[in-house]
């Protein structure tokens, strides 16, 4: 089966990623702004990052079943590491 591009729901029992909508830029910019007030409060300058796609179970209906075999949606997060802090998220169902 072919992937289809983000945005375009494939159907049911098929994971995908929802297209961003037009309130998006604005959320990105009021974080990256956030992010960057903590780091220079805090003094830190260098970052290391943490990439990590979660497996969360969940009982819905219409969840898709992981590769674990059981219910799950899988988020993508980017954590910045000194910080504590979630950088990035983008959440995924499962394949």
């Amino acid at each position: 089966m072919p992937r289809k591009k983000p945005g375009g729901s494939p159907g049911p029992g098929v994971a995908f990623i929802p297209a961003p909508n037009e309130h998006l830029p604005g959320l990105t910019k009021v974080i990256a702004d956030l992010v960057a007030r903590v780091a220079e409060r805090r003094g830190q300058r260098q970052a290391t990052l943490d990439a990590d796609a979660t497996l969360i179970e969940t009982h819905k209906k219409e969840a898709l079943f992981c590769y674990e075999g059981y219910k799950a949606y899988q988020p993508f997060n980017f954590f910045w590491v000194e910080l504590g802090m979630v950088l990035y998220t983008q959440f995924r169902g499962t394949k």
